[in-house]
């Protein structure tokens, strides 16, 4: 089976996310999903630089765009920044694999 090659042929287990058909993407299977409920919110446009903590409880996150700002999470705060810069935030809030 030559799957990348320039004349893909065979066929192979691929993991794919498909509705009615079309492959979908994770945010249009996901995401926009999720975003209709009123307990989710997205922020785009900032670079997060520090998780926030009271003891060992995150509740909120340093957020840096046109207007600085302190975030706060109601009850849960999810994070994501990829392969890179999730590992970076964590060693940047002072988690790290060290840390008890």
């Amino acid at each position: 089976m030559i799957s990348n090659g320039p004349r893909p042929e065979g066929f192979g287990c691929y993991q794919v996310t498909i509705r009615n058909g079309l492959r979908r993407s994770a945010a249009d299977a996901f995401l926009r999903p999720a975003l209709r409920r009123s307990n989710v919110r997205l922020e785009t446009g900032g670079w997060v630089s520090k998780i926030r903590f009271d003891g060992d409880a995150p509740w909120g996150w340093n957020m840096s765009t046109a207007a600085a700002a302190i975030r706060r999470g109601d009850r849960e705060v999810i994070l994501c920044g990829g392969a890179v810069n999730s590992p970076q935030l964590l060693q940047l809030s002072g988690l790290d694999r060290h840390r008890p």
